[in-house]
């Protein structure tokens, strides 16, 4: 049994103990359970080794061709299937009032306590006047690493307890998942085309993201949105003169996005959260974001000539926050979610966990202690709860 792509290129052969795994599963009715349209859970505990060595299978097989476009695969299917790409929404996932005055200064306003992983955030107003750290507008737990280059990076929900709501601005299952890039250099054609002030070199910011139409929770897409800004020699942030062609401008900066492939809506409520997955990669000269729901992948391919992030991505933030423009994802109170950070570099070295975020979409939990541990899979791991 070959594994391909409806693309007219190559079939990759996948070994035979794993074909021979994902084929008596795929045999056995009892492995999976429909829960939602277009959505499969698996609970049959023997099952999930083999789902998770045919998604790295498929991903392996995916990163292997240069192929770019929109794709769905379902487990246990056998092949990529090339899907319509849509346009993705056309309004920034960024920081409501533009980026940091300063790169030194944007780990303000959490500050890590010397010798602890816990942070010290924004007073809330509560009535004892605790500080507290809630998500989001530059608070966040991320990992870095050191040495070479990410490849990939996912972030997932390993643990999700007391979670029956959640509503941006009142809409009720309105969100948006962020797997995000730190803001690096770039020689970038785009780069290269844009006009910036005297003395500034072009940063930029790359976000892989699983997000609806801002205000609108009935459909929702994922696509790469693509940053880029002007930063002076000690750090500060200016505005670009001019964005390259088909950029849009926001606050001084500049954006645009990939395609973008869609998802039901019916996969997008708060309790199939820990069924979801985001993940980038680079592989054969392109950028993927590659959302899992369930046993269903959905995946945007696209050139990562758009900011060469294979030459800048030491730095990856995973969270749920608002749908956009700034906005929060309130959860109902007593709601406790684990967050784990996957990042692969080609070290079996623990990430750093950092406490800075790049994006300005907050929700309302507040971060717990953050871990990393190394091995063939390292990644880092924190809670966040109300």
């Amino acid at each position: 049994m070959q594994f391909g792509m409806k693309l007219g290129v190559r079939a990759l052969a996948l070994p035979s103990a794993i074909l021979l795994c994902i084929g008596s599963a795929a045999r056995t009715e009892d492995a999976v359970a429909k829960v939602y349209p277009g959505q499969v859970v698996i609970n049959n505990p023997a099952a999930t080794k083999d789902f998770a060595d045919w998604r790295e299978a498929m991903v392996q097989m995916r990163n292997a061709v240069s192929a770019e476009g929109c794709f769905k695969a379902t487990y246990p299917a056998q092949e990529w299937e090339a899907v319509s790409c849509s346009a993705a929404p056309d309004y920034p996932i960024g920081r409501p009032g533009g980026f940091p005055s300063s790169l030194a200064n944007h780990v303000s306003p959490g500050v890590m306590e010397q010798g602890s992983n816990s942070i010290a955030g924004n007073d809330n107003g509560g009535s004892d006047g605790v500080r507290t750290s809630t998500v989001g507008n530059g608070v966040a737990w991320a990992g870095k690493v050191s040495g070479a280059y990410l490849t990939s990076s996912e972030g997932s929900f390993p643990s999700v307890t007391g979670v029956t709501s959640e509503n941006d601005g009142g809409t009720a299952n309105l969100y948006g998942l962020q797997l995000n890039s730190y803001f690096f250099p770039s020689n970038s054609t785009a780069c290269q085309s844009a006009k910036l002030p005297a003395g500034t070199t072009c940063y930029q910011w790359e976000q892989f993201l699983y997000t609806p139409e801002f205000t609108n929770s009935t459909q929702y897409y994922v696509y790469i949105q693509y940053w880029l800004f002007a930063v002076d020699s000690a750090g500060n942030f200016g505005r670009v003169r001019k964005c390259p062609s088909g950029w849009s401008n926001y606050s001084g900066q500049c954006y645009t996005n990939s395609n973008a492939v869609t998802v039901p809506a019916s996969v997008q409520v708060i309790s199939n959260l820990k069924n979801l997955k985001l993940k980038g990669s680079i592989a054969s000269g392109n950028d993927t974001v590659t959302l899992t729901n369930g046993t269903t992948l959905y995946s945007v391919v696209a050139s990562d000539g758009v900011t060469k992030l294979a030459s800048g991505w030491n730095y990856s933030e995973f969270n749920l926050f608002g749908a956009g423009g700034g906005s929060a994802a309130t959860f109902n109170s007593g709601s406790s979610i684990t967050v784990k950070i996957s990042m692969t570099n080609g070290s079996t070295a623990a990430p750093t966990c950092v406490n800075y975020g790049t994006t300005g979409e907050t929700n309302n939990l507040n971060l717990g202690t953050c871990a990393g541990t190394g091995g063939t899979s390292p990644y880092i791991q924190f809670t966040e709860s109300n």
